[in-house]
């Protein structure tokens, strides 16, 4: 990578779907899963005794699931709220500029897949670092430096600021 100014440098707004939809997808897949231990076992103890001990165990595991699962579901909801709370937060204070890209970095992921970045300026003050995640903005990667490029920042903290290109799909919401 090449030098960059000595300047402080903030990560780009990225919205983080992955987590609450995997999130929700758990709780999804959990849900039978609960109802399948549950119910499983039951019948093949003969003593009301070792009865009672396996209905125990299984109602204390199918209760932990449980909370798990509402949890999960607790986490993909947060998530969504999050999101909507930023979408509107771009929508109603987005200033859109131009900003030169400064620098670039492939990170070597080792068994899965590299991580790209572009640092872009567009105020002498800081210099902002973008994760590439999609094939779109992986585009970016291979502009020169130099190139001029469309963001998108929040009106109140210039630090906070994403790729922005209305014709490439952006922004990720």
């Amino acid at each position: 990578m090449q030098s960059l100014p000595n300047l402080p440098i903030y990560d780009a707004y990225q919205t983080n779907k992955d987590s609450s939809l995997i999130a929700l997808i758990v709780a999804a897949v959990m849900t039978p899963i609960i109802l399948g231990i549950s119910a499983s076992g039951l019948g093949t103890y003969q003593t009301a005794e070792s009865k009672w001990i396996v209905v125990l165990v299984y109602s204390i595991f199918t209760g932990f699931l449980v909370l798990l699962s509402a949890g999960l579901f607790r986490v993909y909801l947060r998530n969504k709220a999050k999101i909507q709370a930023e979408k509107q937060l771009f929508t109603s204070k987005a200033v859109f500029t131009k900003a030169k890209i400064v620098g670039r970095v492939c990170e070597d992921g080792g068994e899965y897949a590299d991580s790209f970045y572009v640092y872009y300026q567009f105020r002498a003050d800081f210099i902002v670092k973008a994760e590439l995640v999609n094939k779109k903005e992986k585009s970016y990667y291979d502009l020169p430096i130099g190139s001029s490029i469309d963001i998108e920042y929040i009106s109140d903290n210039p630090t906070q600021s994403r790729l922005y290109s209305n014709r490439s799909g952006f922004p990720r919401f």
